[in-house]
């Protein structure tokens, strides 16, 4: 009973997901967020932090009760704001340099995060004069179901963002279809046709923050911050 009246007390905000342009209302994360957010953290498996990331947006967020359904570049902004609004806008990331073995630490406002400038291709791919393969952007649902780690990432990719099959006399959607289905339809894709899919999903822009920095041998580099292991405390470089 105490408890929701706690509850009631705390702050609303509002952010615009860049993939939907939707604006949502969310609440502060509590001490049972952050629970989840250290367990996941101390893990280290990609799974578990996508896991407690649609626990958290599930939990704060006022019309979010799917979030495994939101694209990955929705879900990382929705999180990165909720994480901003909660633990406070600075965040300290950590890297180890790929070129002098340094330990980077550097303070980034995680409100400076955004998404991509990319020409996002059209998910329509023509897989022949008569078929058309519809695809849309990876869900949340693709790192639930899947380690980073797996080695056919591209076949779980392509289950994950089918949207329906196009030909001549027919419409295939999605739900109609079982995952047999999917994996022998991937298996009888052409190099090229396949080539076409890899292209859209290089495509899709990514929240993302490049930062530079400075090493003790006198170099100016920079690495990206992306990705849902950068935003629980890692870092990609490049």
């Amino acid at each position: 009973m105490i408890s929701e009246i706690l509850k009631n007390s705390l702050p609303s905000y509002e952010v615009t997901l860049p993939i939907t342009k939707k604006k949502h209302k969310f609440r502060p994360m509590t001490v049972k967020e952050e629970k989840i957010l250290l367990l996941a953290q101390r893990s280290e498996s990609l799974r578990e932090m996508a896991s407690a990331m649609v626990q958290i947006i599930k939990n704060c967020y006022e019309d979010l009760k799917t979030p495994e359904k939101l694209s990955i570049a929705d879900a990382e902004k929705a999180f990165l704001a909720l994480r901003g609004k909660s633990m406070g806008e600075e965040s300290t990331f950590t890297i180890r340099c790929p070129e002098t073995g340094e330990v980077i630490n550097i303070k980034v406002n995680l409100e400076t995060f955004d998404i991509e400038k990319k020409n996002i291709k059209d998910g329509k791919i023509k897989l022949t004069d008569e078929m058309l393969v519809v695809v849309t952007e990876p869900t949340m649902e693709y790192l639930l179901q899947n380690e980073k780690s797996e080695s056919d990432e591209m076949r779980n990719l392509f289950k994950n963002c089918f949207v329906e099959l196009q030909t001549a006399d027919n419409v295939y959607v999605k739900d109609q279809l079982t995952e047999k289905d999917l994996d022998e339809f991937y298996d009888y894709m052409t190099p090229l046709q396949l080539k076409m899919f890899s292209d859209y999903i290089e495509s899709i822009p990514r929240v993302k923050k490049t930062i530079k920095y400075h090493t003790k041998d006198g170099i100016d580099r920079q690495f990206s911050l992306f990705g849902i292991d950068s935003f629980f405390g890692y870092a990609s470089a490049t």
